[in-house]
């Protein structure tokens, strides 16, 4: 053997060991210390498990000091500040902070999110809202207008109750509100008998803790003109109040009656404005009440374009009796109905054919809106999540691995693919309320985690009445509906398996 084969013998196993050194060098932190750089990151997820979150903040910053190039101490920062503090300030400056260390496109992602929500990522401050941003939260003007006690008892968790001075009071878990029901001169809601209202009756005062659940953009004020643009009516404003210690202004809005604290020009400001709503009283009789609405595409959020709905009369009874049958034209729909529950099937080409259940009280549908799924391959499966006004953005998140690939599906990353073909994708990321957002997966033989979090808004999670359902094949969807005793901002739904779905 040859010197320069014998030197090549001993230097190619040494060239190897160090390639690999190398190797693990470059996929180190870039900074500090890979241990001690992990060891904080974990510090501070365990930290935020716990709600310990100044400790968080602490841990993330040290992990920054280890190695300013990485993202995610940043990322968890922002999620800190946004989520748990309500200081969205501090999170705009983290990520620019972080985006100007890293060049991250996740970070410029999120501060480009929060600029679509109306945030000034540059300036680190709040825009005010603009005025197409003001707006009611109509779904739950709808509820408070059309529900009934009766219709509350079934459908919420009471947390309180209380009979004083002929004044009844109830509280739900899934409202941030006080109901009130009294007798007046001109209508008995309390039933003498039960000391309770009447199935029929409408509370006849309802106090908001924040005005947030009625109307965005009372931080920046919102003026009488405004309201008039949205529809409010037999608008006026009162003199100074001293009981109060505020002007108060007058309007009908639907079925309600509304009063809110204001100034004298007005104009309402800051979300503990005082507050009532009125909604007009109950009727014990059936009638007839207009029923119209919008069919949805869950993949786009967009109006189907055409549909045919019918009406059953009851509540979760597809097999019911047809109380009204009705086409769709551009996914809107319109009939009469008499007042009680009902459930509607929705049928169109291309589609799952879906029911829903509607209730419909003499001030009209606690519903106008309904979602359905384009029909899917027989190896996919189609998760949609949908939810009320508040919290105004909840997320999906699906996590896991597949043909040895990893799988990270949320609003900053919309897809995931191997070789060309598509593993799953986020379809819809709604971001101001109610949904639908949806995630498809297209190779089930794979291991998946999918949990929602909520990311932004007034409200909780538990209270948001969110739903998911879970297509697979043409058949009805799996529904799951988040558990109201829920604590935290996370909510794991299901785990998938090989195309097998199991629910948390």
């Amino acid at each position: 053997m040859s010197l320069s084969k014998k030197l090549l013998l001993v230097l190619i196993p040494s060239l190897v060991v160090l390639v690999g050194l190398l190797c693990v060098l470059l996929f180190l932190p870039s900074g500090g210390n890979n241990n001690v750089y992990l060891e904080k990151i974990s510090s501070a997820k365990k930290m935020v498990e716990q709600g310990n979150y100044q400790d968080a903040i602490v841990f993330y910053e040290n992990a920054i000091e280890e190695d300013e190039k990485q993202e995610e101490p940043y990322i968890g920062l922002a999620d800190i500040y946004v989520t748990h503090l309500n200081d969205i300030n501090s999170a705009l400056n983290i990520l620019n902070r972080g985006y100007d260390a890293t060049q991250s496109t996740r970070i410029k992602e999120l501060l480009d999110y929060y600029k679509n929500l109306g945030l000034d990522g540059g300036a680190s401050a709040e825009k005010p809202m603009t005025t197409e941003q003001i707006g009611f939260n109509t779904t739950a003007l709808n509820i408070f207008a059309a529900n009934n006690y009766a219709k509350y008892s079934e459908s919420y968790t009471v947390t309180g109750e209380n009979l004083s001075g002929g004044v009844y009071t109830v509280k739900y878990q899934q409202y941030d509100a006080v109901f009130e029901y009294a007798n007046s001169p001109d209508s008995e809601v309390i039933n003498p008998d039960t000391n309770k209202p009447y199935d029929y009756a409408r509370p006849t005062a309802i106090r908001l803790n924040t005005l947030d659940y009625l109307i965005s953009g009372t931080d920046a004020g919102v003026t009488i003109d405004r309201f008039k643009s949205l529809g409010a009516e037999n608008i006026a404003v009162s003199a100074y109040n001293e009981p109060l210690g505020t002007y108060l202004l007058t309007f009908d809005f639907d079925s309600l009656h509304i009063t809110l604290g204001c100034d004298e020009n007005g104009t309402v400001k800051g979300k503990d404005s005082y507050n009532v709503l009125v909604p007009k009283p109950g009727d014990a009789q059936t009638k007839k009440v207009k029923v119209e609405g919008d069919i949805i595409d869950v993949t786009t959020g967009q109006n189907v374009s055409t549909a045919d709905v019918s009406f059953h009369k009851g509540k979760n009874s597809p097999n019911g009796e047809i109380a009204a049958q009705v086409q769709a034209p551009g996914g809107k729909y319109s009939t009469e109905l008499d007042t009680g529950d009902y459930t509607v099937e929705i049928s169109a080409d291309g589609y799952n054919t879906e029911t829903f259940d509607l209730y419909v009280s003499d001030a009209g549908p606690d519903n106008d809106k309904f979602s359905i799924s384009p029909t899917i391959g027989g190896n996919e499966i189609r998760i949609v999540l949908e939810w009320g006004a508040a919290p105004s953005d909840l997320d999906s998140h699906l996590d896991g691995t597949c043909d040895g690939t990893s799988v990270r599906i949320d609003f900053m990353n919309r897809s995931c693919s191997k070789n060309g073909q598509p593993i799953a994708d986020l379809d819809v990321d709604d971001q101001d309320g109610f949904g639908p957002e949806t995630i498809t997966i297209h190779k089930t033989n794979g291991s998946y985690e999918y949990k929602v979090h909520r990311y932004f808004g007034s409200g909780t999670l538990a209270a948001s009445g969110a739903t998911v359902k879970i297509y697979q094949g043409s058949g009805s969807p799996t529904i799951v509906n988040v558990p109201t005793d829920l604590s935290g901002d996370w909510w794991e739904v299901c785990s998938i398996e090989n195309g097998e779905v199991k629910l948390k």
